[in-house]
């Protein structure tokens, strides 16, 4: 059955659960992954579990057993809870193999970004990014930054974006086993306290960074309401930190240690 609206269609599939697997009807080439509907029932199972019990559990349950009642086709999975709108996590394969080649080896140290975006309506949406290292701009010389998995949801809060990243914590256990290179892995995000909190929750050893613009923000107000500096000092020690060729910006480690000396010298008597 489909009902053509303003160029596209909404399509609902009918039938028995299939004896044989095939590919998605929909696919181009004709060729690829293995398709199979997720049967009536597990969706059942699945909003009756999440109402007494944590949804990783859930998943853990019910996918890794790799049984024919698990949830397939989980590149778009859906997280119902009871009296709410649904709260959908996006992604494809080869994100969370790039997230696991660029974020969680000691080869390489992209940061893992996230951010909610706050203008697209009633729905958040939640994305992370991170820098393919293996590539370069030829403008600026710099690798450019990608997009990972994407989270469609409705409220900010602590509850709501563990579901997000429990869930990724989960297929990176699977799919990777990366259970203690999760220790490698850097966030950072801006001072929202439930996205923070959830990191905590979800990746434990995982290290938090704040965003460059949160941090100057942080400075400025410091240096502004509890130290009370002219807004002219205020200027110049922020550019010092955050300018071009500031203390942010240093080469390496030695550098960064003869700058903060530096800087502390001159401001010693502040």
């Amino acid at each position: 059955m489909g009902v053509t609206c303003t160029g596209k269609a909404v399509v609902e599939y009918l039938g028995t659960f299939p004896s044989t697997i095939s590919v998605h009807g929909n696919s181009k080439k004709g060729t690829g992954s293995e398709y199979v509907k997720t049967c009536a029932t597990t969706k059942e199972k699945i909003n009756d579990r999440i109402k007494n019990e944590p949804p990783r559990n859930v998943y853990c349950d019910m996918v890794l057993d790799d049984s024919m009642d698990a949830p397939r086709n989980l590149k778009q999975e859906i997280v119902q809870t009871k009296g709410k709108p649904p709260m959908v996590i996006l992604y494809t394969d080869d994100q969370l193999k790039d997230i696991k080649k660029f974020c969680l080896t000691s080869e390489n140290t992209s940061i893992l970004g996230v951010d909610r975006t706050f203008n697209l309506g009633a729905c958040f949406v939640t994305l992370t990014v991170f820098k393919n290292s293996y590539l370069l701009r030829r403008s600026t010389q710099l690798s450019p930054i990608m997009l990972g998995p994407l989270f469609l949801h409705w409220d900010g809060t602590c509850q709501t974006y563990q579901r997000f990243f429990s869930h990724l914590r989960t297929k990176f256990d699977a799919n990777f086993h990366t259970e203690v290179g999760l220790c490698d892995l850097i966030i950072g995000s801006d001072e929202e306290k439930a996205i923070m909190k959830a990191v905590q929750q979800s990746f434990p050893y995982a290290t938090q960074l704040l965003c460059q613009r949160q941090l100057e923000q942080n400075v400025r107000r410091y240096l502004q309401h509890k130290v009370g500096v002219p807004d002219q000092l205020k200027n110049e020690i922020t550019s010092l930190i955050f300018g071009k060729d500031g203390l942010i910006n240093s080469k390496d480690l030695v550098d960064f240690e003869l700058t903060s000396m530096e800087m502390s010298n001159k401001f010693l008597d502040m």
